[in-house]
C-alpha cells in the first residue's frame, strides 16, 4: 500500500531551485530518512508532506497525495488521525505538564469537550515507557532538559496512531543512548501501524542503520532516491553533502574528511 506519494515535486526559495521533479512512493512498512546538508530544503519537504501551510517565501509546484489520494480531500480530523507531524522544536506558549503535552496527539481520536479516555491513558504510559520517561507524566514540561522535551514530542507522535509520521530531526539534542532507543521504535512502529516513517538525519550513520530507504537532496539541485544500500558508498555521500567522505570498512561507518586537519 503506497502510504505517500509525489509526482513531480519541485520547491524554490525565493529564485533558488532546491529540488525540482521529486517522484516519491512511501510504501507501507517502509522508513525513509531525508539527507542533506542545511538549508536543502529539508524541513520544508517535511512541512509540505504534511499539508501544513507553507512561508510564503516558498514556492511549490506538484502533486503530493496520502493513500492515493489529496491530502485536501480528507476532512481535517481525517487528516489529524492520518499524520503525525513533529517539527523540530517543540515550542508551548504556556505551562503544562508532560500528560498534557502527550495527551495532545489524542485530540484528533477524541471529543473536543470530552475528557481522556482509558485507552488515552494507557497509550500515554505506553507512550512514556518506550521513549524512557516513565513516571515523567506530571513533570512541567518546560522544565525539562531539550533531550526530553525531544523525547517527549516523540511520545505525542506515538500516541496519536497516524499511518505517517514525519519526524523533523527527532534526534536532536539527545545522547546516543537516547537517539538508539527512539530510532529503533521506527521499523516495528512502521510494522504494526502498517503506516511509515520519514524523518530527517544530520546523522547518515544512524539513517543507514535504522531506516529501509533515503532521500537526498543534494547541494545541486539534485536529488537521489532508493533503499539504503545504494547510500552505502563514500561517493554517493560525497555528493550529498558536498565534502570528502571516507569510509571504515567491513562496518560501513562514514565520517567527513579534513585534508588539512594535522
Amino acid at each position: 500500500m503506497t502510504v505517500l506519494s509525489t509526482h513531480s515535486l519541485s520547491l524554490r526559495c525565493g529564485s533558488r531551485l532546491l529540488f525540482d521533479r521529486l517522484n516519491l512512493q512511501v510504501h507501507a512498512g517502509e522508513v525513509w530518512a531525508v539527507l542533506g546538508v542545511s538549508g536543502q530544503g529539508k524541513s520544508a519537504l517535511l512541512r509540505h508532506l504534511a499539508s501544513l501551510p507553507m512561508p510564503a517565501v516558498f514556492q511549490v509546484q506538484g502533486e503530493l497525495n496520502w493513500r492515493d489520494k489529496a491530502p485536501t480531500s480528507y476532512h481535517r480530523a481525517e487528516r489529524a488521525q492520518m499524520v503525525a507531524w513533529m517539527p523540530q522544536q517543540d515550542f508551548q506558549p504556556f505551562e503544562c505538564t508532560v500528560a498534557q503535552r502527550v495527551l495532545v496527539g489524542r485530540y484528533p481520536h477524541g471529543s473536543t469537550l470530552g475528557w481522556e479516555s482509558r485507552e488515552d491513558l494507557a497509550l500515554l504510559s505506553e507512550a512514556l515507557e518506550q521513549v524512557g520517561l516513565k513516571g515523567f507524566e506530571s513533570r512541567v514540561f518546560q522544565s525539562l532538559s531539550g533531550g526530553e522535551q525531544r523525547r517527549v514530542s516523540m511520545a505525542a507522535a506515538l500516541v496519536q496512531q497516524a499511518s505517517l509520521m514525519l519526524l523533523d530531526e527527532p534526534l536532536s539534542q539527545l545522547d546516543w543512548h537516547h537517539q538508539v532507543d527512539l530510532v529503533r521504535l521506527f521499523k516495528p512502529w512502521a510494522a504494526k501501524a502498517g503506516g511509515a516513517v520519514v524523518w530527517v538525519s544530520h546523522d547518515p550513520n544512524m539513517a543507514l542503520q535504522f531506516s529501509s530507504h533515503c532521500l537526498a537532496l543534494m547541494p545541486s539541485g539534485e536529488h537521489l532516491t532508493g533503499p539504503v544500500n545504494l547510500f552505502r558508498d563514500a561517493g554517493v555521500l560525497s555528493r550529498v553533502y558536498d565534502c570528502a567522505i571516507g569510509a571504515v570498512r567491513p562496518a560501513h561507518f562514514y565520517f567527513p574528511v579534513a585534508d588539512d586537519y594535522t
